[in-house]
């Protein structure tokens, strides 16, 4: 007579250094007990091995023992649990596998996990159909820290918040440490979200096309779409509560192209147009948004003129976002 095993792990694929509870659907059967009360002890053996060659161990494989304490290490790659108790054995044992946690390791493999269980009255079962999938996700954003002269790769996050924009970098929650100032971000994928921090910092979507949306946090950034015909871009911009004046330079902008300037209304701050200004290779229509006693807000389209307010290539209005937030909408029309 054998034991027998249900509710096995199903093959996932993990990041790496991803939590893993591979064994929390587990349940053991024991043909010789009443599944009510069991009065045999039972034993595990769980043994991990990849399956690309060599069993990985607990400082540089797969998989690295983390928090269980009823496990104890055999082998490299081997743990044993022995359930103690008579009373519903296989029933605690489960509940004991369910928890035990593995930490994937930092490189591409496929582990493939035996669980053998033993009795007291010798019988045995075997599983293997549980694997973990450690898989290294594609690079989708690049980042380079001009403070410190270091790059960073990121596969990024999903998004969810607009309809056609697939994933997303942001600066506060994807790295906190990279958030003060000087981040150059470049988008490897098409149809990202972006956001930076409240430093001085470039992002840039040129070449992937998709819909973007770029947000340059509050300071004065960067900001660079895609190529034309690819996707509308949008560009925010914020002038609430900044502390100082900002400078906004806005790149490869065309029609369908929309910029947002949040804590604009058409009364609180006066608003101007120029020609020819910004950063050198960049210049053209810039707005400034000033009020008395506040830093002033600006923003440059490079390419563009005064005179595309009013020959129909550009159009502006105002409006207010659901949570009051007012704006000016600038969008590029042809």
């Amino acid at each position: 007579m054998t034991l027998s095993f249900s509710g096995t792990g199903a093959s996932t694929v993990y990041t790496p250094g991803a939590k893993v509870q591979p064994f929390k659907n587990i349940r053991v059967l024991d043909s010789l007990q009443d599944t009510s009360k069991y009065t045999n002890t039972l034993s595990f053996t769980i043994t991990v091995s990849d399956i690309s060659g060599g069993a990985p161990t607990d400082a540089a494989g797969t998989f690295a023992l983390t928090s269980s304490t009823q496990f104890r290490q055999t082998a490299p790659g081997t743990y044993t649990l022995k359930v103690g108790t008579a009373y519903d054995a296989a029933r605690t044992a489960a509940s004991r596998l369910a928890a035990l946690d593995f930490t994937t390791g930092q490189t591409p493999s496929t582990a493939v996990i035996k669980i053998t269980a033993t009795d007291n009255l010798n019988q045995t079962g075997t599983d293997s159909l549980t694997q973990v999938v450690t898989a290294v996700p594609p690079t989708k954003f690049i980042v380079t820290d001009t403070l410190n002269n270091n790059n960073y790769a990121f596969a990024g996050a999903p998004y969810i918040g607009s309809a056609g924009v697939n994933n997303q970098y942001v600066v506060q929650s994807d790295n906190p440490a990279l958030s003060a100032t000087n981040l150059n971000i470049t988008a490897l994928a098409p149809s990202v979200f972006i956001h930076t921090g409240s430093g001085v910092d470039a992002i840039s979507v040129a070449g992937v096309g998709g819909k973007n949306i770029l947000d340059g946090g509050t300071n004065s950034n960067f900001l660079t779409g895609g190529t034309a015909g690819s996707g509308a871009d949008t560009f925010f911009v914020d002038a609430r509560d900044a502390a100082f004046d900002i400078w906004d330079t806005v790149t490869n902008f065309h029609a369908g192209d929309a910029v947002t300037l949040f804590g604009i209304t058409p009364t609180n701050k006066a608003i101007a147009w120029a020609d020819g200004q910004g950063t050198t290779g960049a210049t053209g229509l810039t707005l400034h948004a000033t009020q008395a006693g506040a830093p002033q807000a600006s923003f440059t389209l490079a390419g563009y003129t005064t005179a595309d307010l009013s020959n129909g290539r550009l159009g502006t209005t105002y409006g207010t976002e659901p949570d009051g937030t007012p704006f000016l909408y600038v969008v590029g029309l042809k």
